[in-house]
């Protein structure tokens, strides 16, 4: 009896509060003070210390489900986080007995002018001194499975123990004597008695030993457009080889070439400089080199304990939903991507990487103004039967690998199918509407996304699966190893659940940072009708160059039916534009400038149109105009500009503008200097009296691209000091 007169009374004193608010609206207050006994209707703890915010948003949580399923479950639900930082050792996880309604969301923001965090990182403390700069003891703290691969101090990521060392941090713009040699691979397919085996034969005069620590360390492998991070599991040194563990289902393909780069991470013999730490598996003993600044008695040190911060999980396959659902003003930071015994390793884009913010059937769910930060795989997935959902104004950054994915990389059971081709025979593809677990009509924008790729280097700033109908706007993209956005899932000319994507006034540039290849600003896969590149302003693209391809916008496999419009792009390594093969893509009023090697680029010849180029400005400095492939003449060129700064001719696969014309192309062009403002320092300003008018160019405003919004988010991105991008000027 007592226990039911205290429960009535507790929820008496909740409904009365409640009541006493907004009609339309329940506050629910969380604090780290709080205490879960409380009622949570009050900001602050009161006088006696008998009422105010509860302490954990799981409690939050219970209450939230509770007036969902009663008779206020109609209103709006805010729940209140105050400053503070809320530790949690498990995701948060949103469920459909949690969700909102169209006038009645579920919201999670910040109490005014307050910053709460979430964080899945603990604090180590109690370092001893030793002969490898300082020690800690994590066993009792981690408890046996120790696993985490990042490590921070004082809000900075710092880099594990490595041989060779880098002279950049996490690897930038390297020089040849920061990676061994792998002169050849041989992989060994998995049996049903023994698990795969990768062999890497290395080079005659890389000192590699058999250290004490190597089967504590793994290979980080540069192939091309994918690193494998593969535990070592033995060494013959006579044979000069490296066996390493592999992943169930290892892709063993072209990626694996001769001659490519690798380094050994995670070392105890690598750790000899100061920003370097080495965990001891085995013994749970971390190893640290302090900078010359640190204070190890003071230093914040963190080490991420969970994998994944929040999950939205919905039930797409039986039509269950976590619909909205709004988070604003919340940081999320710390998590772990554990590699484990066998590895790593994707295909490309470390597509099964999960998301530290995670939702799968999830429908006008929102974020805004949040920020992800300090995280080792990607910052936010958008799975199966998401739908609706925005991304606003967010904050990602110091990221493990990518920032957001949208969609899965196969057609879900119940998505759309291909209609039948177009009347007018042009092979564009109709589609049905989204299935229920289908992904899209999803909307990343105004956000601030960099430093990705820092752990699994191959991650994306924004990649869109088999997905549809997305918007990517106006968004400020920067400082990831590979590209900086992707969409699309198919290889070749197979009908693509990805189509009608909108890329448009976004800013991307310094991607690649010399590391990875066969990348681009903007990536593109497979049959896409309806999906449009606009507006884009794109500079500081370099792959790494001793391989191929870092380019401004790329169609690759399959491309077709894409349309390329209003984008500026230059000061690229290897082209401005190309495109490996696909279909009557269009490539209208952009201005293409200054790339290093070639400026534009076709490669496979087929026999159809591969893409219509018109209204463009190519302005370059060197004798390389068109790259690869010019000889089925299965493309359409026409009222272009085309200038040569260097003072050099302007020729077509070493033809002139006549000959050139002959053949049927670029009649309505000319060759003239368009009158841009700078384009050495990026100025793509038409001055008074340009020509290009004469060919119906229309001038591009680049200060609409990019963030918009209050003063100090839009200079932002000033705050942070990068290495410059050496691209050769020629």
């Amino acid at each position: 009896m007592k226990k039911f007169l205290t429960v009535f009374c507790f929820a008496l004193l909740f409904a009365v509060t409640i009541f006493a608010q907004d009609s339309n609206e329940i506050l629910i207050y969380v604090s780290p003070d709080g205490n879960d006994e409380w009622s949570g209707t009050i900001g602050e703890p009161n006088e006696n210390k008998t009422e105010g915010p509860i302490a954990t948003i799981q409690k939050a949580l219970d209450k939230v489900k509770e007036i969902r399923s009663s008779e206020m479950g109609e209103k709006t639900i805010k729940i209140i986080l105050r400053d503070g930082v809320y530790l949690i050792n498990k995701p948060i996880v949103i469920t459909t007995e949690h969700s909102g309604k169209e006038n009645a969301p579920t919201v999670f923001e910040n109490y005014p002018n307050e910053k709460p965090v979430i964080s899945g990182g603990i604090r180590i403390k109690s370092w001893e001194k030793e002969e490898k700069g300082y020690t800690a003891d994590v066993k009792d703290l981690l408890g046996k499975n120790i696993t985490f691969n990042s490590l921070w101090v004082n809000g900075e990521r710092r880099q594990p123990a490595r041989i060779p060392d880098s002279t950049h941090p996490f690897g930038d713009y390297p020089s040849k004597q920061e990676f061994f040699t792998a002169k050849k691979y041989e992989y060994i397919p998995e049996t049903e008695n023994q698990p795969g085996t990768l062999k890497v034969f290395y080079d005659e005069n890389d000192p590699i030993q058999n250290w004490n620590s190597i089967t504590n360390s793994y290979c980080v492998l540069f192939c091309k457009w994918a690193v494998p991070l593969l535990p070592i599991r033995s060494i013959d040194t006579k044979e000069r080889c490296l066996y390493l563990n592999v992943p169930k289902n290892f892709w063993f393909g072209v990626i694996f070439a001769e001659r490519q780069r690798f380094y050994i991470e995670h070392l105890f013999e690598g750790l000899n400089k100061p920003g370097e730490w080495y965990l001891d598996r085995k013994e749970g003993k971390l190893y640290y080199i302090p900078l010359p600044d640190e204070d190890m008695n003071s230093a914040e040190v963190i080490v991420p304990i969970v994998e994944q911060l929040l999950l939205l999980e919905g039930k797409p396959t039986e039509g269950k939903y976590v619909g909205h659902v709004a988070f604003r003003g919340i940081r999320f930071v710390y998590t772990n991507f554990p590699i484990g015994e066998r590895g790593q390793s994707d295909p490309q884009a470390e597509v099964s990487v999960s998301g530290a913010i995670q939702g799968t059937g999830a429908r006008h769910c929102i974020f805004e103004k949040c920020t992800i930060q300090h995280v080792s795989n990607y910052a936010l997935w958008w799975r199966s039967g998401s739908q609706n959902n925005i991304v606003r104004q967010c904050h990602l950054y110091d990221i493990g690998a990518g920032g957001v994915k949208i969609g899965e990389t196969a057609n879900a059971e119940t998505d759309e199918t291909p209609g039948p081709t177009t009347v007018d025979e042009k092979n564009l593809y109709l589609y049905k509407e989204l299935g229920p677990t289908g992904c899209g009509y999803n909307t990343i924008e105004n956000c601030f996304i960099h430093e990705g790729g820092r752990f699994l280097r191959a991650g994306i700033g924004v990649w869109i699966g088999r997905s549809s109908y997305n918007r990517v706007a106006y968004n400020e993209i920067c400082d990831f190893r590979y590209s900086g956005i992707s969409v699309g899932w198919c290889w070749g000319y197979d009908p693509s659940s990805a189509h009608h994507n909108i890329v448009e006034y976004n800013h991307i540039h310094n991607i690649g940072k010399a590391q990875l290849a066969d990348m681009g600003a903007i990536y593109t896969l497979g049959v896409s009708p309806g999906t449009v590149l606009r507006n884009n302003h794109i500079h500081d693209i370099m792959c790494d160059p001793d391989q191929y391809g870092g380019w401004g916008l790329y169609t690759d496999e399959g491309s077709s039916y894409i349309v390329l419009e209003n984008n500026i792009v230059h000061h690229t390594l290897t082209g401005n534009f190309h495109q490996h093969y696909g279909r009557e893509n269009r490539v209208v009023n952009n201005i293409f400038a200054l790339s290093a090697r070639e400026q534009i680029i076709r490669s496979r010849e087929e026999d159809h149109i591969s893409f219509i180029f018109e209204r463009n400005i190519v302005y370059y400095d060197n004798d390389q105009l068109l790259g690869s492939n010019w000889n089925n003449k299965k493309w359409q060129m026409d009222r272009n500009c085309y200038w040569n700064a260097s003072g050099k001719d302007v020729l077509f696969k070493n033809k002139t503008l006549k000959q050139w014309q002959k053949d049927g192309f670029d009649v309505n062009s000319i060759i003239a200097d368009p009158l841009f403002e700078n384009p050495n320092k990026g100025d793509f300003r038409l001055k008074e009296g340009s020509p290009v008018h004469e060919i119906g160019f229309q001038p591009i405003d680049i200060s609409k691209i990019g963030l918009y919004g209050e003063e100090e988010w839009v200079k932002l991105p000033e705050k942070y000091n990068r290495i410059p991008c050496p691209i050769p000027s020629k």
